[in-house]
């Protein structure tokens, strides 16, 4: 089991504004010698084909001009850093209508071990962030990389939210290859949440861990009134964890995922990297 083959979302702001997801994913290809595939946009895709119902043909065709610049300077900006770093890369460029750029995303997803990209990239497509759209899906873990993280990939202190659900034993298991290289990896429980079926849960996670050669820190902690992602965050932040490993969780409503609480909090709300699975 390993992280080989990596997917992330360039934005033709990149050129002018690096998203912090893009030096991260650079980071992790170097760190896991993996190889690095960049995915862009040339068009608006937070604006629907109707937007551009009164345009001219030579307006429309201007707009397209501009996207594609836009798209050629932050592939090359990104081309720059990456063969810097040294890393195996390609980059991809495609035009879509604003609704189908999330499946484009979705297909490229599916063939590469993970995706990462930023949770502010949204498209047009109920609001939801190209990582949310992905995560339920592809099948592949996504990593999201909140705008404000600026420094590089890091996975020395990795804290692992446990509830003994199928996401959460999905994301335990594709967050695998991250965790044998961390340092301290914490498994964490919140325990007045909600009822954990198996008393032996996270003592048998810790010893599944420990075959593949990580040693784990489990521990309970209580809600103590906050939310669930609020609870999960102050521990990362007190543990100085480097990356969230967590399941996504969400419902089907109307031929439609919807979010549950603490994915939805997490999404909106981490300070730090996480790596999503459902």
């Amino acid at each position: 089991m390993s992280i080989k083959d990596i997917l992330v979302h360039l934005t033709p702001e990149a050129a002018s504004r690096p998203a912090g997801s893009v030096h991260y994913a650079i980071g992790m290809a170097d760190k896991l010698g993996a190889h690095l595939t960049a995915l862009v946009f040339a068009n608006d895709f937070t604006k629907p084909a109707t937007f551009y119902g009164g345009a001219t043909d030579e307006d429309i065709a201007e707009a397209r001009e501009r996207f594609r610049r836009a798209a050629e300077q932050a592939t090359a900006k990104f081309s720059r850093n990456a063969a810097r770093a040294g890393i195996r890369y390609e980059t991809v460029t495609e035009e879509s209508l604003a609704e189908g750029a999330p499946q484009i995303m979705n297909e490229y997803a599916k063939l590469r071990d993970l995706m990462i990209c930023g949770n502010d990239q949204t498209g047009l497509f109920d609001g939801k962030t190209f990582g949310e759209y992905v995560l339920f899906a592809s099948g592949r873990p996504v990593i999201v990389v909140p705008p404000g993280q600026g420094g590089p990939f890091a996975c020395e202190r990795i804290l692992v939210a446990w509830d003994y659900g199928r996401p959460a034993a999905r994301a335990a298991a594709d967050a695998l290859p991250l965790l044998k290289i961390a340092k301290q990896v914490f498994v964490v429980t919140v325990s007045d949440d909600k009822a954990i079926k198996s008393a032996r849960s996270g003592t048998e996670l810790a010893r599944h861990f420990a075959r593949h050669g990580v040693e784990v820190i489990v521990e309970n902690i209580p809600q103590a009134e906050r939310s669930i992602d609020e609870t999960l965050l102050a521990y990362a932040s007190a543990r100085h964890a480097d990356l969230i490993v967590m399941g996504g969780y969400g419902h089907s409503r109307l031929r439609e995922f919807v979010l549950g609480g603490a994915t939805r909090g997490m999404l909106e709300n981490t300070d730090r990297s996480v790596l999503f699975s459902h």
